[in-house]
């Protein structure tokens, strides 16, 4: 799942790589547009794997800075909370290692619309980063890691300029394979609920 997850992450950047070098492709400013949003989240994550019980809580805000159709593209930082415990299986005489930590993030997030049928809109998205712990996380982690996450959004319109969304992510948190000694991953499934304000 971690390599299927970096393989994911990869394929995203190359992608806008080659969108963005492609001959008539441009993106136009938002507040050009006149299409510039706010976008505040409430996010809720548990770890999926066997060996750890970790959750974790996002207060995130994120503004979007340029768009093209039906691509959004937007800056954000988050505000994190974990609470659990990490086992290490290759020394389970360590026992349950606290993985209570408080963190702060950033991150680049991309937005498309899949589909739309007013009020209802269906988005897919993509945020990545790094992040920053005050303590090791994971456990015999370091406390700076990268972050990725990929989810589904489904939009509800109300009012001409404000959206309520309702979506599921899958999240990736490590240090980087082969920058440091030691790197321990966790990914976790999470829900999470958006305000979104254009204007």
């Amino acid at each position: 799942m971690q390599n299927a997850i970096k393989n994911i992450s990869n394929y995203l950047v190359f992608l806008l790589t080659l969108f963005w070098l492609t001959p008539g492709f441009t993106v136009t400013q938002a507040q050009e547009r006149q299409e510039e949003a706010d976008l505040y989240e409430v996010a809720y994550f548990e770890s999926i794997h066997s060996d750890r019980s970790v959750d974790s809580i996002y207060l995130s805000f994120a503004q979007q800075f340029a768009s093209w159709k039906n691509f959004d593209l937007l800056w954000r930082l988050s505000l994190v909370s974990n609470r659990g415990y990490s086992i290490d299986t290759f020394n389970p005489e360590l026992g349950q290692m606290d993985a209570d930590s408080q963190g702060i993030a950033a991150s680049l997030m991309t937005r498309v619309k899949l589909f739309e049928l007013a009020p209802l809109s269906l988005n897919a998205s993509f945020a990545t980063g790094p992040i920053y712990f005050n303590s090791d996380f994971p456990p015999q982690g370091t406390q700076w890691n990268f972050h990725h996450q990929i989810g589904i959004t489904l939009n509800y319109q109300f009012m001409s300029t404000n959206q309520l969304a309702l979506g599921y992510q899958r999240m990736h948190i490590s240090n980087g394979q082969g920058l440091v000694d030691s790197n321990p991953a966790i990914d976790s499934d999470g829900i999470y609920f958006q305000f979104i304000r254009r204007f």
